[in-house]
Parts: C-alpha cells; sequence; structure tokens
C-alpha cells in the first residue's frame, strides 16, 4: 500500500479505540484518532484516553515521512528518531505504528470478504434478512420474513431471523450483542448496520429507518450495564419544559422586596451557573482569545463556557468538548437550534429562530483556537450536529 492509498484509508481507523505501541507489552494506553478537515489538508488528532495528556496530530506531510520508514520495515518508534518535520517523530511513532497496523489488517480483511461465499449464498443472514422485509413491501414481522425465506430456501433456519433483523435495527435492545454494534456511536443512517426500526404493535413488526419519523439514537454506555444500549437522541428540549422548570423555581422561594442579599447571592449563584465551571471557562477563554466562537464578541461577561456533549462529570470538562459562546447563542446550542457542520465548521441556524440577526450569522465559519490540540472534537460536533436533525428538517 501506498502513501497516497493509506491516507485515505485513515477514515476507516478514525474514532477507533486502539492500544499504543509497547516494547514490553501488545498495549496499555488506548487512543482514538479523529480528524479535522478533508483530503489533503486534513489534520489528524490523536487523544489519549486514559490519560490527561494533550492529543499528538499529524498533518500529510509527518504522515508520509512516517509511511516511508514503515514501507522499510520499520517497526519500532526508535527507527523515527529525527524523521519527519519538527525533529522527528521518535513520540508519534507510539500510536502510529499501531494505526498503520490496523491500516494493513483492514486492507486485507477488505480483500478476504470480497472472495468469500456465506452459508447460503454470496449474502450473510442478517443482508438476507432485511431483503426479505424489502421485498415484503418494507414492514414485516417475525413470522413473515421467515417464511418468506423457507421459500427461498428451505434449509435456512428459522431462529436466524429474529438476531439478524435486531443486529441492523436501530432501537433493538440486544444489538450490542453483535460486534458491528459494540463500540458508542451515533445511529442516524449512515452506518450499514442502522437499517431498520421495530416498531412495537400487537405483534413484533420490523420497517426500514427513517431518522425524520423515527428520530435519531445512539448506541450509548447506561448505568450498571456490561452492553451499550439505544437511546433516543434527539428529544428535543422544548420550550415549555424550560418553562415549566422556571415556573418551579420561582416557585420555590416567594419574592421578598426587602431581602436585597438573599437576591444578589440568587442572581450572582445563578449567572456562574450558567457561565460554567471556573477552571473550564477560563481554559475556554484562553484557548479561543476571549472571543465567542461564532461571533468574535469579546465582551467577556457575556461569554459561557458550553458543553458540545451535555456535562457528565470532570471528564467532560475538557476543551475539545467545549465553546466559548455569547450567552443567548449557549442557550440556542443548547436547545439544538444552532449547530455546527463537522464538515466544514459552518453555523447552521434553525428555521425555528426568528430574527434577522440569527439568520444572518448563518453560514460563517467557526472561530477555531490557534493551537490545534484546543480545537473542538470532530466526533462531539458530529453528536451534536445529529442531535439537532429534528429541528432542522426540510
Amino acid at each position: 500500500m501506498n502513501s497516497d492509498e493509506a491516507w485515505n484509508r485513515l477514515n476507516t481507523v478514525t474514532n477507533v479505540a486502539m492500544c499504543r505501541w509497547t516494547a514490553a507489552r501488545p498495549g496499555y494506553k488506548t487512543f482514538k484518532l479523529e480528524r479535522q478537515g478533508d483530503g489533503e489538508r486534513a489534520v489528524y488528532q490523536i487523544f489519549i484516553e486514559e490519560t490527561g495528556r494533550e492529543p499528538r496530530w499529524f498533518d500529510r506531510e509527518r504522515f508520509d515521512a512516517f509511511w516511508k520508514r514503515w514501507t522499510e520495515g520499520k517497526r519500532n518508534p526508535n527507527d523515527y528518531r529525527n524523521i519527519g518535520p519538527a525533529g522527528g517523530m521518535y513520540k508519534h511513532a507510539y500510536y502510529m505504528l499501531p494505526i498503520a497496523a490496523a491500516l494493513e489488517v483492514g486492507r486485507d480483511a477488505q480483500a478476504k470478504t470480497q472472495k468469500r461465499e456465506f452459508k447460503y449464498g454470496e449474502k450473510q443472514t442478517w443482508q438476507m434478512a432485511v431483503d426479505a422485509v424489502r421485498d415484503l413491501g418494507g414492514t414485516a414481522t417475525i413470522d413473515e420474513v421467515e417464511q418468506y425465506l423457507a421459500k427461498q430456501n428451505p434449509l435456512f433456519k428459522p431462529t436466524n431471523v429474529r438476531p439478524d433483523l435486531d443486529l441492523v435495527s436501530v432501537n433493538a435492545f440486544g444489538r450490542a450483542n453483535w460486534s458491528p454494534n459494540c463500540r458508542p456511536r451515533v445511529v442516524d443512517g449512515s452506518n450499514p448496520f442502522d437499517l431498520l426500526f421495530v416498531e412495537e404493535r400487537s405483534v413484533r413488526t420490523y420497517t426500514f429507518y427513517k431518522p425524520e419519523i423515527h428520530g435519531i439514537w445512539e448506541l450509548a454506555v447506561m448505568p450498571d450495564d456490561t452492553k451499550l444500549r439505544p437511546r433516543r437522541l434527539d428529544i428535543q428540549p422544548t420550550e415549555k419544559a424550560v418553562d415549566d422548570l422556571r415556573d418551579e423555581f420561582e416557585s420555590e422561594d416567594e419574592f421578598d422586596p426587602n431581602n436585597d442579599t438573599d437576591a444578589r447571592t440568587k442572581t450572582l449563584g445563578a449567572i456562574a451557573r450558567r457561565q460554567g465551571q471556573a477552571g473550564f471557562r477560563k481554559a475556554l477563554l484562553k484557548a479561543y482569545d476571549h472571543r465567542c466562537a461564532f461571533t468574535g464578541c469579546d465582551v467577556e461577561q457575556a461569554l459561557e463556557a458550553a458543553h458540545i456533549r451535555p456535562y457528565l462529570g470532570e471528564h467532560t470538562n475538557v476543551v475539545v468538548n467545549g465553546l466559548l459562546l455569547r450567552s443567548d447563542l449557549h442557550t440556542l446550542f443548547d436547545l439544538r437550534l444552532v449547530r455546527i457542520n463537522p464538515s466544514d465548521m459552518k453555523l447552521e441556524i434553525s428555521t425555528k429562530v426568528k430574527g434577522e440577526h440569527y439568520q444572518a450569522i448563518a453560514g460563517t465559519i467557526m472561530k477555531l483556537p490557534s493551537a490545534i490540540t484546543e480545537r473542538p472534537s470532530v466526533a462531539a460536533l458530529k453528536w451534536h450536529w445529529s442531535a439537532c436533525a429534528l429541528n432542522f428538517l426540510t
């Protein structure tokens, strides 16, 4: 595989957990690869998961320098000292060596798959089950699929049908029992195993998945569960829900016009909570040069630390999972009425947002931190972009 082929195949190993190279044992630090940009200008970031280290990165120039040594049979980080730009790639090699190995394995597996014959012919059993649903008009029960496949091939085992249908059904509870669904991901129809949707009628029924009808889902880690489970992602925070919460908070305490101290304390507390945790906000202010990522607003008192993926503890309080936003845009971002297109970093405004000011900034390119390691996670932006889907239907 030459450098061009390898570079173009990097997308096959992005967001996949891999183990760092070590001479002592096969691997003890996991990491993931994320891409920013496209084509020759793409930049890949290496996120080391079990440590607090800043991500490493490489562009096409660094990758070409590495790949040249890889094709020469160099398989030890020491082989990459003083190689490539910026004084060598010794530390990068601890992560790029496993990436290269994964690329080679993936290519070999693809070649084998193309030649493979399956038990009942050229298609796997789950593909036959999906074809049956399609041929039955796009909606079918398990019994109907079994009967259809039995006519096509009398040797087909009917016990395969439900597992095969659940494998490719976005909301099937047990779909993580199969390897294609063993890693967390957004389920929006872009994955080849996200094809069907289970409708719980009087009889369990399968139909073809349509995100605009069935919503956006994700395969997510659940508390006290050893497997990933499907979870609806795009249940929108509605204005009514916000109003109900506001009424609840206001009713917790009667207004006392004589208690100025209590009022000031509550007001300052509300501002502090909205602006975000001190350390997180301080890091974002520095990364974004004290300016709103969407508008360039430099009124610091109006700038807030926004999470791209919701706050789930200290591990989500990292710069790559945050944006520095003007307070009104932070609210719209959390309501999923404003989003960033990960492919070009352009701002998108839902048509539900009325007002010339907001529609005027639609299409502007988000201002990124100058430090590559502080730029927002593409995977997190994709998650948020998908979660906004129902507010952006045309």
